[in-house]
């Protein structure tokens, strides 16, 4: 497994708890009603920015793949599902001057969907169990 993989992989594991917690915090927020806070803004942030991270290292590691090796199409599926994964973590800057109950519940779907597409797109080139 070359660096750049497993680095990819390591970072993974990071998106997949900031993910998590992120979400149940803004569930909390959905059942409580309560406002948007700075911590609510610094974990949606940071899971986007975690994202941001892990597609450009996948980006890397597919050219780098390319250069050197065929590619399988549960590569490119990995991908584009990742690519999906990443504009659902994005989509919550619409909502970004609405109120807390609407920001708070688009955000949760959002993020949800997210992590729905990650665990398809990590399954779809047996992640889970490297």
């Amino acid at each position: 497994m070359n660096s750049l993989l497993l680095i990819h992989s390591l970072v993974r594991w990071v998106v997949v708890l900031l993910g998590v917690v992120t979400i149940v915090r803004l569930a909390m927020g959905v059942i409580r009603k309560s406002e948007f806070t700075k911590l609510d803004r610094q974990l949606t942030m940071f899971f986007g920015i975690a994202m941001d991270i892990q597609v450009l290292l996948g980006i890397f590691n597919l050219v780098s793949n390319m250069m050197t090796q065929t590619i399988e199409r549960d590569d490119m599926e990995h991908a584009f599902m990742m690519v999906l994964a990443l504009v659902a973590v994005h989509l919550p800057a619409v909502w970004r001057k609405s109120s807390d109950a609407v920001r708070f519940r688009n955000t949760l779907i959002s993020y949800v969907v997210s992590l729905v597409f990650i665990f398809i797109g990590v399954s779809l080139v047996n992640g889970w169990i490297r």
